[in-house]
């Protein structure tokens, strides 16, 4: 979630390309594909009072847990914290667009379900 400060606290959010990643007026950014857009927060009060910021869609090269140990009871939903990783080696924990399903083979073993997964996340 990006947040803006000062002016009159009352702020509207734009993306300049839907195609890639769309922003709430909260600031929430949603990945839509992968590319690149400028987002940018303009005070409502005061047009002359805004920025931008550069919004990088990534595709997801793998993942890893943030947490080494996470319990959750077979046939149950849970949630469990990752880092993405891009083919560059970057990491990034901002995966709230990235649809993951994971699925619990046996006790201790966990496979992570490829079909149900979105192929991108946010970099801001």
């Amino acid at each position: 979630m990006l947040t803006a400060k000062g002016g009159s606290g009352f702020y509207t959010w734009r993306s300049e390309s839907f195609e890639f990643a769309t922003v709430s007026g909260a600031g929430l950014v949603k990945a839509k594909s992968v590319g690149e857009t400028m987002v940018k927060v303009e005070d409502q009060q005061n047009e002359k009072n805004a920025a931008y910021i550069r919004v990088e869609v990534k595709p997801i090269h793998s993942f890893s847990w943030v947490e080494e140990h996470s319990e959750i009871l077979q046939g149950h939903q849970g949630k469990v914290a990752l880092i993405a990783h891009d083919g560059q080696g970057r990491k990034f924990t901002n995966c709230t667009s990235v649809g993951v399903s994971f699925q619990v083979l046996n006790e201790g073993i966990v496979s992570l379900n490829k079909d149900e997964l979105s192929p991108s996340y946010v970099d801001v």
